[in-house]
C-alpha cells in the first residue's frame, strides 16, 4: 500500500492543483501486479466570479507487468472520475524504465492516455469582474505524460518493507473545444511534483 501528496500547475495559464492519493497493489506472479488507486485533487487559485466545486475525485485500476526484471515494466490502466464538469473515463498505456537495487532506485516513465467525458455539465468560468459569461464544457482529449523519479528503499536487502519516493511529471493533452469558435483545437500542459511512502503489508 502506498500514499502520496502532490501539487502542480498549468504551465501557461494556471491555476494550481494539490491533492493526495492512495494505492493498493497485489502481486499475482513474480512479474505481474494488479492495483487500484484513489485520489482527490483540489484546484486552487484562479479568481473566478462564481467558482464551482473545485474537487476532482478519481480512481484507477491497472496491471503492472515486468518485461525485463529490475529494468523495464509496462503498465496498462483504466481510470475514471467526477468533478463539477461531469464524469469521465480515462484509459492509459505506458512504460517504466529504472534500475531496481537496495539503495537508490531512479526511474523514468512515459505513457499515452485519453480522457472521454461520460456526462457533461456546462460551467460559467468567467473571472471576477467580467460581465460576459464564459461557458465551458468538458471535451474528449488525448495526451502524453512523462516523468522522472526515485525511490529510497527502507528495510533489509533488495526486498524492503517500505520505501520513500519522489517524482516530477509533466502532462500534455489536446482536444477539440466545442465552446470555442469553429470548434478550436485546445492544448494544455500540467506539471506536478509528488512525494510519498509505500509500505508492504504482507509477503
Amino acid at each position: 500500500m502506498s500514499g502520496a501528496f502532490y501539487g502542480g500547475s498549468d504551465v501557461v495559464f494556471g491555476p494550481g492543483v494539490v491533492g493526495a492519493s492512495a494505492e493498493v497493489r497485489h502481486g499475482l506472479t513474480d512479474r505481474i501486479d494488479v492495483a487500484t488507486t484513489a485520489s482527490a485533487t483540489v484546484v486552487v487559485g484562479g479568481d473566478l466570479d462564481d467558482p464551482p466545486h473545485r474537487g476532482v475525485y478519481s480512481a484507477r485500476a491497472f496491471a503492472h507487468v515486468v518485461l525485463v526484471p529490475r529494468i523495464l515494466s509496462l503498465q496498462a490502466g483504466l481510470g475514471g472520475g467526477a468533478s463539477a464538469a461531469g464524469g469521465y473515463l480515462s484509459p492509459d498505456l505506458g512504460l517504466i524504465l529504472g534500475y531496481e537495487n537496495d539503495a537508490f532506485v531512479p526511474y523514468l516513465h512515459g505513457a499515452t492516455f485519453s480522457s472521454i467525458p461520460l456526462t457533461e455539465r456546462r460551467l460559467d468560468l468567467r473571472f471576477d469582474g467580467d460581465t460576459d459569461p464564459d461557458f465551458q464544457t468538458a471535451f474528449a482529449s488525448i495526451g502524453f505524460r512523462f516523468g522522472v523519479g526515485a525511490r529510497i528503499p527502507i528495510g533489509p536487502g533488495v526486498d524492503p518493507d517500505g520505501s520513500l519516493f519522489f517524482e516530477w511529471s509533466a502532462s500534455w493533452f489536446q482536444g477539440t473545444d466545442r465552446d470555442e469558435p469553429s470548434d478550436s483545437d485546445v492544448e494544455r500542459s500540467v506539471v506536478t511534483a509528488a512525494v510519498g511512502y509505500r509500505q508492504r503489508l504482507a509477503r
